[in-house]
This record gives C-alpha cells, structure tokens and sequence, in this order.
C-alpha cells in the first residue's frame, strides 16, 4: 500500500514492518514507523492486494499442494477460497519438493545463502513462465516458450542448491513410484512407519547440511 519512500533507511522500515509477526519479530505486539505502529498485514489479510480492477497474486509457498488438500472444502467460502487463488507459487509452473510446512520454516528462520540464491532464481523464472502464459512477451509467444526461460540468474552459489533440489525432487519422485510417504522436507522419503528408505540411508541421500559462518544446518 505504500509506494513512495523518502530514504533508504525509510524503504528498509516499511519491508521490516511489512513482516512484523506480533511477539515473534523482536517481541513487541507492534512496530513503528512513521510516528505510527503496525504489523503484518497478512495478520488481516493473508495475501493483501492493491485496491486496482487486476492484481496478479503471489505466494512463497506451494498453493497447489494446499488446493489438492482443501479446494473442495474451501470453494463455499469465498473469502478463504480467495486467499488460494494464487498467479505464482513455487509449485504453479515447475514441480517443487518441499512442502508447505518447510516453506513456512524457511519463512521463519532462513534457509542457507546457497537456497536463499537458488529461491530468488526461481521467483524470476516462475515471474518470467507467469508472464509468458499471459502472453505478456512477444518474442517468448513466437519461440513458444512458457517455462520461464530467459529470466536471468545470480550465481554465487545458487547452483549448488539446486543441486540439492535437484535430489530433493529425485527422492519425491522415488517415494511416489515405491509408494512410500515423501515429508517434503528434503530429508527423503518413509515407509508406512516413518522409518527412512534404506537405499536412501546407505546412499547418503539424507544428508543435507550446509555450513555457513560456522554453524551447521540441516536441509
């Protein structure tokens, strides 16, 4: 709702009072900014949009695993059904291997910088499809192109991770082929008892810590 910054430091305020999480931010119901104090608005409004005739949604998280799950429950309720009517979502144009409660982890506490990389890379080639199959780049309609190509990606690191997707999606895969439940965490699939698949233990296909600034996380 706010376009128009007076500083640096004003446009880095608003981002940080735009994901102010009452409590879970810094402890504080809310922040203030400009002499005013607010929180997130997802707290009133999931996934807000301008007051204009068109607005193109986009979600962090996987919309399509929620739409399998709820869309038939949902679809009498306008106002929820309407927080699920989502333009560009991880899962909208590409498979995506971790699920909604990872997505919402990595909402939390961030993922490394070698996924936080890999993440900015996607939005640009899910943007990228979006606009492509709106019919929204010339040139792509003419080369027929509708799966992000030619979006553009940062390196530094970006394409270790997704080499981690990479195997995150090979294991979903597997899962489904052997019938066995995937977490889509990341952390490979189980049998009907939660116990991992051996042929992922003796691979090492498990493993998915990442070191940065000295601390060891698990992915």
């Amino acid at each position: 709702m706010i376009s128009e910054f007076e500083s640096k430091d004003d446009f880095i305020n608003a981002l940080l009072t735009s994901c102010h999480i009452p409590f879970y931010f810094n402890g504080s119901w809310m922040t203030e900014f400009r002499g005013k104090f607010y929180m997130d608005g997802g707290v009133a409004a999931f996934i807000p949009r301008p007051p204009t005739e068109y607005a193109v949604k986009v979600c962090c998280f996987p919309v399509n695993e929620v739409l399998a799950t709820v869309q038939d429950r949902v679809a009498q309720y306008e106002r929820v059904a309407s927080l699920l009517d989502v333009s560009i979502s991880p899962d909208a144009y590409e498979s995506w291997p971790f699920n909604y409660a990872k997505m919402v982890t990595w909402a939390l506490v961030p993922a490394d910088d070698d996924m936080l990389r890999y993440m900015i890379n996607k939005g640009r080639r899910d943007a990228r499809a979006w606009a492509q199959r709106m019919q929204l780049v010339p040139h792509d309609a003419a080369a027929n192109l509708t799966g992000g190509e030619g979006a553009g990606e940062i390196g530094g690191g970006a394409e270790r991770a997704a080499e981690r997707v990479r195997q995150a999606q090979s294991q979903t895969e597997a899962a489904v082929a052997e019938g066995l439940r995937n977490d889509g965490d990341g952390t490979g699939a189980r049998d009907g008892t939660g116990a991992l698949s051996v042929a992922q233990v003796a691979s090492g296909s498990t493993q998915g810590r990442v070191s940065r600034s000295g601390s060891e996380r698990t992915g």
